[in-house]
């Protein structure tokens, strides 16, 4: 940081000394910066020379790497026009990319499936076209946009981003907006001084067997009472057919035996899916539009069951 502060000849050593502990410039940036240079040289048209356009992004690359996340009054400038002087890319040039350069962006321009900003393209998750300037919520100013080609190039490069500032500036808006234009699931999760590591990666902690078994006891029972009501011999001291059923499950709820449980009703609603299929399959598309929508919330309601069983008996082990 030193020599490249002090190589710049309208530079003062007190402003040298000022300038010194805000500047950040190290070995990890350097092989960052060189990893950036390989790839964009293999995408040069011309294996003979550099062209102009491979320039100037190696000197966008260049100032992202090494002096973007300085202010202007903490040398942002001053290692700035060093880096252009030293990629032989002219002042005027310089002023240009640095003021007024405003990326473009674009969801056709490469063909569905791609996004273009500025200098990166991305791939877009399962060729979804999107389409962002018609995106209300975003405004593409100049600031906005030369953000979101940085992040694209960072996430190109499978490279950590920070992003400072106030509140409501438009941080997490902005990856959100990047997020959506890739089609990409975004996770978020907010931190404060009280947040641990397995916030972020998870961990270990006992389970709680009982909440979920007694969850999955009370819509066993509700939804077999509703898929199978009580027969009329009840009424002269016999049994329904799905009292035997409903007794074993409070049985087992009672005496928490959870494995138990889940493997009877994992059962009972395996054959009861089977059974609503068929039933719906004969009844056609002829019978009636309230019998067939009761039957199929059934069904819905079955499937759901027999996915919280399953997972009841596999954490029940």
């Amino acid at each position: 940081a030193t020599a490249v502060l002090t190589s710049c000849p309208d530079i003062s050593a007190a402003e040298v000394a000022r300038l010194l502990p805000h500047v950040r410039l190290s070995l990890r940036e350097l092989l960052k910066w060189g990893r950036r240079m390989m790839i964009r040289v293999a995408q040069c048209s011309s294996t003979a020379h550099l062209d102009t356009a491979t320039k100037d992004i190696m000197y966008q690359e260049a100032v992202d790497t090494f002096c973007k996340y300085l202010p202007d009054n903490k040398g942002f400038a001053t290692i700035a026009r060093t880096l252009g002087t030293g990629l032989g890319i002219t002042e005027e040039k310089q002023a240009y990319i640095l003021q007024h350069h405003k990326p473009a962006i674009s969801a056709t321009k490469y063909g569905p499936g791609y996004f273009a900003v500025g200098r990166q393209i991305l791939p877009v998750y399962q060729s979804v076209d999107r389409h962002l300037a018609a995106d209300p919520t975003f405004g593409d100013t100049k600031s906005s946009l030369c953000l979101m080609e940085r992040l694209a190039v960072c996430v190109k490069m499978m490279e950590p981003v920070l992003l400072t500032g106030e509140t409501g500036v438009g941080k997490t808006f902005m990856v959100q907006h990047l997020a959506n234009a890739l089609n990409q699931e975004l996770l978020v999760h907010n931190l404060n001084q009280q947040s641990e590591t397995s916030d972020i990666i998870g961990g270990y902690k006992p389970a709680d067997m009982g909440a979920a078994g007694f969850a999955v006891s009370d819509k066993a029972q509700s939804l077999f009472a509703a898929t199978h009501p009580a027969k009329k011999g009840k009424e002269e001291g016999k049994e329904g057919a799905a009292d035997p059923i409903l007794a074993q499950i409070r049985e087992l709820t009672a005496a928490k035996k959870w494995v138990k449980l889940a493997k009877l009703v994992k059962k009972v609603a395996e054959r009861t899916v089977a059974s609503l299929r068929k039933r719906l399959e004969d009844a056609g598309v002829s019978a009636a539009a309230e019998t067939r929508g009761k039957a199929l919330k059934l069904l819905q309601a079955w499937d759901v069951l027999l996915q919280d069983a399953s997972r009841l008996g596999e954490k029940a082990k």
